[in-house]
């Protein structure tokens, strides 16, 4: 990477659609500053989910909400730091999914989501402090 650890801040409003644009936008800008697509590729999934996750749980659903996201970019790794303003909801511990994946009929309706995201990143922390949530998240740069 030829950028000295740039910081980027995106902010988007609580809307599905609105979802997918910042999964696009956090993967092209993974693919620019790291050249690997199947980084970019997981980065953008634990994104959405992310923010999935704040619409649904934290917002309940309410458009019009903001979700702010930084993203700084180092040569090792990439910190991201997601906010929002809505409910606090605590979720420190990895979930346990016990399903069968042959099963297709009978996939957990909830859980799903976070359980990718922490199988995604390398680190992972959620804090409120003056009202805003934040979702703390490293992910390592593999040597190629």
């Amino acid at each position: 990477m030829n950028v000295n650890n740039p910081e980027i801040k995106l902010i988007i409003t609580s809307n599905f659609d609105n979802v997918s644009l910042i999964g696009v936008t956090v993967h092209q800008l993974c693919k620019y500053f790291y050249d690997d697509e199947a980084f970019a590729s997981e980065i953008e999934i634990g994104i959405v989910e992310a923010c999935n996750n704040v619409i649904e749980h934290s917002y309940l659903a309410k458009d019009n909400q903001d979700i702010e996201m930084s993203l700084k970019f180092f040569k090792d790794k990439l910190n991201i730091r997601l906010s929002d303003y809505g409910i606090f909801k605590d979720k420190r511990k990895k979930p346990k999914l016990d399903y069968d994946p042959d099963d297709i009929d009978n996939l957990p309706e909830g859980g799903m989501g976070l359980f990718l995201i922490y199988n995604i990143m390398d680190e992972l922390s959620y804090s409120r402090s003056g009202g805003k949530n934040t979702l703390s998240m490293t992910k390592n740069i593999s040597d190629k």
